[in-house]
């Protein structure tokens, strides 16, 4: 028995109607066990193409309003047939750029500010330095950061409690989830309720029962 066939499950060899339905009915049929859904291409620059008419329909839309429009890029190679997409489209003068603020979604750390390894790097040289998006709108973390820099001045949580107006150092109340009420509170109004409760029920069985309800 070949138990290796995962590698010779291919689109050239899967009928077209099996991933790009027709009708939507016929979508529904096979995507109906689907939480998410699902595009298939059989390639990936058929994919690029899908995705890059999102991004300009969305841009232009944003054009349209007078408005910025924010992306969050990363560096993964399955984005580069994306970025070659969207180049293309904005050397044939198709698409703009300049409404476009860029975010570099992940930095290495710590890393030299000359390293060409640095995320911001391979994105300019990728993609960013290729269009006509406005410098100042590119932004990104700095990963030459010294580490002593980057730390608080002093440790989370040793910060002094705030002072009343007697000059007494206030402590916080424990609060409870039950209405607002402290824990404090919480618990004198259960001791009055459980002292009510043995006053009120006689004895034997009822007191039993009562036991019960309080549990």
């Amino acid at each position: 028995m070949r138990l290796n066939l995962s590698s010779q499950i291919v689109l050239n060899k899967v009928p077209l109607a099996y991933y790009k339905p027709k009708t939507t009915v016929e979508y529904s049929e096979i995507s109906r066990m689907e939480k998410i859904h699902t595009d298939i291409f059989a390639s990936s620059m058929e994919g690029a193409a899908h995705v890059a008419d999102q991004i300009e329909k969305e841009i232009k839309a944003a054009q349209h309003e007078g408005k910025y429009y924010v992306m969050a890029l990363g560096t993964g190679l399955s984005l580069t047939p994306i970025y070659k997409e969207l180049q293309k489209r904005c050397e044939a003068k198709q698409l703009s750029f300049r409404n476009v603020v860029a975010f570099n979604a992940y930095e290495y750390y710590p890393i030299a500010k000359e390293s060409s390894l640095k995320s911001i790097n391979q994105l300019k040289e990728r993609f960013l330095d290729h269009i006509d998006i406005d410098p100042q709108n590119i932004f990104t973390l700095d990963g030459s950061v010294a580490q002593d820099a980057s730390q608080p001045s002093e440790p989370v949580g040793n910060h002094p409690r705030p002072e009343g107006s007697d000059g007494s150092t206030r402590q916080p109340k424990r609060r409870d989830c039950r209405g607002g009420r402290n824990q404090d509170e919480v618990q004198r109004i259960h001791r009055a309720r459980e002292t009510h409760r043995r006053q009120d029920a006689p004895t034997g069985e009822h007191q039993n029962q009562g036991s019960l309800q309080l549990l």
